[in-house]
Order: structure tokens, then C-alpha cells, then sequence
């Protein structure tokens, strides 16, 4: 692309989109501030700073999306140009910059831009500590710093990424996922009620322990809900039922107590169940076959028994996984009681 293309003569051209095509590595035009995955390649011009009215900027690539990106990044950002640009361009709601090569530190006036909503800086190269004070920006929505292995981080109260979850958390109003997964957390979690806007709790892999569900229960939109493999002792599950948008939950190798309870029927939406190793008792419901969308139904190693019919799953015509083994169940194939095999495992 001509930087002398009469395109730039359009002078009050308020939205340009070229994303998704191929400028096969062709520098950035001077007079460009915004594109998406268009397989540029060299430095971002100093003078994107110059938008200052720019509510979105988008250099990132998705190597999904652009197979052209290779290992390494294409796309070049200078620490001075990426100060400029937090300097002037101080409406900055989004900011994606994944697979742009940056190869610094990050400025602690990343923290003055307080309209940022979203800020996207996957494999960016990044290094030293990441200013803390990101995740006090009012309306934040998305932070993502994944594949920065040199990038060090800590929330704040100066827990690191690890240790316990700050009670600051729940500041995080506008938090739309949290996910801390295999990571070395242990200890209580802080009550999450404030963060109704949640969509996604992700905490498996951890060492949290005592019963998270007064700090869970009222987190309505839930639609994902993961929190196996923790040190939790949950007295009932019951509050799960209440949250009527879930599509998948975990809650394998966590030490519940009790039956499924009759307020899982209201999960219709659900999709995942993993319920694996969880000291679940009593006989599995027949209304299960009510969640029609059910796809997964991981129910291993508990303290199931009882007559179970296979047409009972036949009904079910999402299920591709299904895992009953080590409980003491017997699976009624057909009408005939005769045919009975007894499903119980030692293993």
C-alpha cells in the first residue's frame, strides 16, 4: 500500500476497516492508525500516536485467523512510539496488540488510560514487573498477557500469582472472567458477590479449601463454573441449580456431601457435567434425561448404586461422553431384568 495512495486524500473519512487481507509485509503507512490481521510486518509508525481521539486500536494478529504468522512476530512496536500512543491517545477503550513485538518493559502510565475495557498483549514479548495498577482501571473487562513468559505479575495486596486471592477482587465490577487455573493458590476465597457481571469462574488445579458456595451462589449469569480439583469441602451443591445459565460445571475431586439434588433439573442448558471423584451417594435421577442438551457426563469414582435402564441414555441424543465406572450401578439392558450387568470397579 502507497502512503502517496489518494485513499489518505479522503480527509473526512472517519472509519476505515481493512482487516483480514494480505498486504504481504508492506510497511505500515504513516498515515494508518488502526488495522487487524492484515499481515503487515516492520515498525508501527510513531504517528498512530497522533489519533488522539482513537477509541480502538487493533495491530494483533491471530495465527488461526493469519497463517502467515510465524514464530516470529511480524509486527514491531517501539517502547517510545507505545508511550506516545498511552500519552495522547487517552480515550483508549481497546487496545490489542497480540503478537506485536514490544520487547519491554510496560509503562506504569498503561494505568492513566481509564476508559480501557479490553487489553490483549498474547506473545508480545513483554518482560519485567507489569504495573499493578491495571487491575484497579475501573471499567476493565479483558486482560490478556498469555505466552509473556519473562512478564512478571502480581495482584494486588502483593499476593503474586500465587499464594491467596486479595479481597481487592471484588472491586473488579465490570470482571467478566476469572480464570486462575493450575496455578499454586491456596487458602479462602474472598466473597465474588459483587461481580455480577461473571460469565466464567475457572479455579481448577489449585489448593483452595473451606466451602466457596455463599461466595458462588449468587453469581447469576454464571454460564461456566469450574472449581474441581481443590481442597474445597462443599456441605451441599444445591446452589448450583440456582444458576440457570450454567452450560458446563466441574466439580471433580472436590469433597462434597450428599445426593444430586433436585434443583440440577432446572440446568437445561447444561451441557458438561463432571461430577468425577466427588463423594456423590444415592442412585443417579432419572430426570437427567430432561437435560437434552447434555453432551458430557463424567460421573466416575463416587458412591452411585442402583438400576439404571441404557435406554435411559439413548434418549439423550447429544451425549458423546459418558463415564459411570467405579460406583456400584447395574445397567438394565432392554425390558428384561435378566439381562443385568453389574457395573463395579475396583480400579
Amino acid at each position: 500500500m502507497d502512503a502517496n495512495s489518494s485513499l489518505f486524500r479522503l480527509v473526512h473519512l472517519q472509519n476505515l476497516d481493512l482487516s483480514d487481507n494480505d498486504f504481504n509485509y508492506s510497511q505500515i503507512p504513516s498515515k494508518i492508525g488502526e488495522l487487524s490481521n492484515s499481515i503487515f510486518s516492520g515498525e508501527v509508525p510513531p504517528q498512530v500516536s497522533q489519533l488522539s481521539k482513537l477509541l480502538c486500536l487493533d495491530l494483533g494478529s491471530n495465527p488461526k485467523t493469519s497463517p502467515k504468522v510465524r514464530e516470529v512476530n511480524p509486527l514491531k512496536l517501539k517502547l517510545s512510539s507505545l508511550k506516545s500512543i498511552i500519552q495522547n491517545s487517552t480515550k483508549l477503550e481497546i487496545l490489542l496488540l497480540s503478537y506485536v513485538t514490544i520487547s519491554s518493559t510496560l509503562p506504569d502510565t498503561l494505568t492513566n488510560l481509564t476508559s480501557l475495557k479490553a487489553i490483549s498483549l498474547y506473545n508480545s514479548e513483554l518482560y519485567g514487573e507489569f504495573p499493578i495498577g491495571v487491575f484497579h482501571l475501573p471499567n476493565l473487562e479483558l486482560l490478556n498477557l498469555r505466552y509473556n513468559p519473562n512478564l512478571n505479575s502480581r495482584l494486588p495486596e502483593d499476593t503474586g500469582l500465587y499464594g491467596t486471592l486479595p479481597v481487592s477482587i471484588r472491586k473488579l465490577s465490570s470482571l467478566l472472567i476469572l480464570s486462575i487455573r493450575n496455578r499454586h493458590f491456596f487458602g479462602y476465597i474472598p466473597s465474588l458477590g459483587n461481580l455480577t457481571q461473571l460469565m466464567s469462574i475457572s479455579l481448577q488445579n489449585n489448593k483452595f479449601r473451606d466451602d466457596p458456595s455463599a461466595s458462588l451462589a449468587n453469581i447469576t449469569k454464571l454460564s461456566h463454573l469450574v472449581i474441581g480439583s481443590n481442597e474445597f469441602t462443599i456441605e451441599t451443591i444445591s446452589w448450583i441449580g440456582k444458576l440457570s445459565s450454567l452450560i458446563a460445571f466441574d466439580i471433580s475431586s472436590v469433597n462434597t456431601k450428599g445426593e444430586i439434588p433436585l434443583s440440577f433439573s432446572n440446568l437445561t442448558q447444561l451441557e458438561v457435567i463432571d461430577a468425577s471423584n466427588s463423594n456423590i451417594k444415592g442412585e443417579i435421577p432419572s430426570w437427567i434425561i430432561n437435560i437434552t442438551n447434555l453432551a458430557v457426563l463424567n460421573l466416575r469414582s463416587n458412591f452411585f448404586h442402583g438400576n439404571l435402564e441404557l435406554e435411559t441414555f439413548l434418549k439423550l441424543k447429544n451425549l458423546v461422553v459418558l463415564d459411570l465406572s467405579v460406583n456400584k450401578l447395574s445397567l438394565i439392558v432392554g425390558k428384561s431384568t435378566s439381562n443385568v450387568l453389574i457395573l463395579e470397579c475396583a480400579c
